[in-house]
């Protein structure tokens, strides 16, 4: 009789501790966008933003970054605007960074990424980068850089999380340096 007592004491336990580490997406969780990056619908404002700081599990989504991450956005650059479209997403999507370095920066631009699920595991790894430095005699400069979503693993009709680290690859510089980082939702169309 003891043992029938303490299962259902424990099993709701279990149960609560094994919700609590996976991502609340909400009701409207994704930032709607069209082919052309214009929003159509409900905007998440915690999407495609900066994230000024990541709890461990966020931050061990990406161990072989050769930088610190850890601190907020980078004084070098000012107030950077990121977006994917369109979303919800087909096969290709756009990953565009606005970006203003510095008065006397350039910035060679590579966007780490890793896309989960709900329980954070990964769906899809990889780096999104531009071959040219962005100069500061450009007063804004918006990269668009084109990904293919892993149709094997991403579902359609689910709802995922994209991480993504901004850095700078600077040939000039002995090893890359952190920019910014943060996240956005994605759900899958096709």
């Amino acid at each position: 009789m003891r043992k029938v007592h303490l299962l259902h004491l424990l099993l709701p336990a279990a149960l609560l501790l094994a919700g609590c580490d996976k991502i609340d997406f909400g009701d409207d969780s994704i930032t709607q966008t069209n082919a052309q990056g214009q929003q159509t619908g409900a905007v998440d404002d915690s999407d495609w933003t900066t994230d000024a700081s990541w709890s461990k599990r966020e931050a061990e989504l990406f161990p072989d970054l050769p930088f610190s991450f850890a601190g907020p956005t980078s004084p070098r650059i000012a107030a950077p605007q990121f977006l994917l479209y369109p979303n919800p997403a087909p096969k290709h999507v756009v990953f565009a960074v606005a970006l203003f370095p510095g008065a006397t920066e350039s910035i060679r631009a590579r966007v780490h990424f890793a896309i989960v699920d709900r329980a954070y595991r990964v769906q899809q790894r990889g780096t999104l980068y531009a071959e040219n430095s962005l100069y500061s005699s450009l007063p804004g400069y918006t990269l668009r850089l084109g990904l293919a979503l892993d149709q094997d693993k991403l579902k359609k009709g689910k709802t995922y999380r994209m991480y993504y680290v901004l850095a700078d690859q600077h040939p000039d510089a002995a090893s890359p340096s952190f920019l910014a980082k943060g996240h956005g939702d994605i759900k899958i169309s096709r």
